[in-house]
């Protein structure tokens, strides 16, 4: 299971104020507001943890069986990259530049590939140009939705056990997908 998000900060900066009253209360435990509020960039630190839950819930509603919910305060975030969630840990990777947060999480281990774009290119066309070339035999490539609306993957007109995940914020797009 994978999931991604990205946060232009530029955009994100225009759009949300942390700051305001309440704001950090609704998205984040306890243990996760006092660690934004020590942090020395803690405005950086809000979207690191944002991006983690975005790509955590995104992971793990492929694991259950019915529509998903998302509640942000059940996905307990750590510095070290950890996300727990109902009894489930996942891994994070958090890319940070000055432009954008970026954040991978997955059950470990699970090797995976992603790639980034600065436009909102079409990312279904970029996937299934990875696919295309990363594999042999393979005609066509489409992305469909099951009953919950988590995309998946059909090769050569079949469902194949790649997961995968799209995001988009502002300027910023990427996949991640499991190899």
């Amino acid at each position: 299971m994978i999931g991604n998000d990205i946060v232009d900060l530029e955009l994100a900066k225009k759009q949300s104020n942390w700051q305001r009253k309440g704001w950090l209360q609704k998205i984040f435990t306890e243990t996760e507001q006092q660690l934004i509020l020590d942090s020395c960039k803690p405005e950086l630190q809000v979207w690191k943890f944002w991006s983690m839950k975005e790509a955590c819930y995104k992971a793990h509603q492929r694991c259950l069986a019915h529509s998903p919910r998302y509640n942000p305060l059940s996905f307990e975030c750590a510095l070290n990259g950890l996300i727990s969630i109902q009894g489930e840990q996942y891994q994070s990777i958090v890319e940070s530049t000055g432009q954008y947060v970026y954040s991978v999480a997955k059950k470990m281990p699970l090797p995976y590939t992603s790639k980034i774009f600065d436009t909102k290119v079409d990312l279904k066309v970029k996937l299934s140009e990875f696919v295309t070339m990363s594999s042999n035999n393979i005609s066509s490539v489409h992305i469909t939705k099951d009953q919950n609306n988590i995309p998946q993957l059909l090769v050569n007109a079949k469902t194949v056990k790649y997961t995968f995940s799209f995001t988009n914020h502002g300027k910023y797009a990427a996949f991640a997908i499991t190899i």
